[in-house]
């Protein structure tokens, strides 16, 4: 078992430099293809109002999502698509690619399915071995109908410029987290576990690592 786990982990750690690799092609419209940092449009009471009221926010669409699921709890998480509230939940995750169902098996919140983006047998094997449905759902178009085919409670992945350029249609099926490929592995896993309500063990990890 232990073997296993240090075998899951060994994979799971290699992503970040298989998805930069696998990323590398792309690297010089990255920059034009992630969306800037969402933002909340203010609408400010009029001072002549009798009473002052709070400001009032019109919410990001992982917000709106949150909202209508009915999510208790929310963190705050900064990725690609900017910094904004989403929803805290290790059930009905959907991978958009093999590192982050990897990171995920690795925290102890597994994916119900993961889209084969990088083609890795490796990570496959990894990932069917430990019982979590590995699909081809695409690479150079992901279909978001059927990810939404999927019901996802949440959908996270790494922050390919594919997996950015479909980010608001995923967006309107559930929150998404993408996280920064060219950011440390440990600084994605925490993104990842912030999500998941995992920081625990993402520190069990990180401090496996770093010993």
């Amino acid at each position: 078992m232990r073997a296993r786990s240090h075998r899951v982990l060994a994979v799971a750690l290699c992503g970040p430099l298989v998805v930069a690799t696998a990323c590398g092609s792309d690297s010089d419209d990255t920059s034009s293809s992630e969306p800037a940092a969402a933002t909340a449009a203010e609408t400010t009471v009029p001072s002549s109002a009798a009473t002052t009221a709070p400001t009032a926010t019109t919410p990001t669409p992982d917000e709106t999502v949150a909202d209508a699921s009915g999510s208790a709890e929310t963190v705050e998480v900064s990725d690609v698509l900017g910094t904004r509230e989403v929803p805290v939940t290790d059930d009905g995750l959907f991978a958009l690619d093999e590192y982050a169902g990897l990171t995920l098996l690795a925290l102890g919140a597994p994916a119900d399915e993961v889209n084969a983006f990088l083609g890795d047998g490796a990570a496959v094997a990894v990932l069917e071995n430990a019982g979590v449905t590995v699909n081809q759902i695409g690479r150079a178009e992901l279909s978001v109908e059927a990810i939404a085919a999927t019901r996802p409670e949440m959908i996270v992945g790494v922050g390919h410029p594919n997996s950015v350029n479909v980010a608001d249609p995923l967006r309107e099926i559930s929150p998404v987290v993408l996280t920064d490929f060219q950011r440390s592995w440990d600084e994605q896993m925490r993104v990842l576990a912030a999500a998941t309500g995992t920081e625990g063990r993402a520190q069990e990890l990180i401090d496996i690592i770093d010993a």
